[in-house]
């Protein structure tokens, strides 16, 4: 029912990932974890959606890919998504009003786009020579941390599609 809450806790018995589904329908759920990072899906058939100021997130740049095409919406008008190369630079960036921008890595503007913020975005991320295969991350700045707007990402159909709180939460790249 609406305005309730339930708790779920584990101890995990040995180093490695663990899989914790949750069925929540049209409910929100929050997964925490002081020990581990928590990866999560980000893809068209399940969206990752957030409130208030979540940590920052990293995701893997599969091999070979030459952009990564994410899709970004945030109610939060004054809300800031940054994604950051492998060096830390940051190479895109979009705002809660729907400004778009991808710069290289020398921050340059490479590409700009303007939508209605409350509507998906596609941001198609260039990969720089050398950088496929390796960790990038994603960063939502929320107006305030309190902030009760939704703000939603996720990749497009045939990118990797995970985001973790952690680096080492991400899975491991099959050869």
């Amino acid at each position: 029912a609406c305005g309730q809450s339930a708790e779920v806790a584990f101890e995990a018995e040995a180093e490695g990932a663990y899989l914790v589904q949750a069925q929540a329908g049209a409910h929100d759920v929050s997964i925490a974890s002081p020990t581990h990072g928590v990866c999560f899906p980000a893809t068209p058939a399940q969206r990752l959606n957030l409130t208030g100021q979540p940590p920052e997130l990293y995701f893997r740049v599969p091999p070979g890919a030459e952009a990564v095409p994410l899709l970004l919406q945030t109610r939060d008008r004054d809300g800031v998504y940054e994604i950051l190369d492998a060096q830390g630079n940051v190479i895109a960036r979009r705002d809660g009003l729907g400004q778009a921008t991808v710069m290289d890595a020398g921050g340059a503007m490479v590409w700009s786009d303007k939508s209605a913020g409350a509507v998906y975005q596609r941001v198609a991320v260039p990969v720089p020579e050398g950088q496929a295969g390796a960790i990038w991350r994603l960063r939502f700045q929320a107006s305030r941390p309190d902030s009760s707007f939704a703000s939603n990402l996720y990749f497009d159909e045939g990118f990797g599609g995970m985001v973790s709180t952690s680096p080492a939460g991400l899975p491991a790249v099959r050869p």
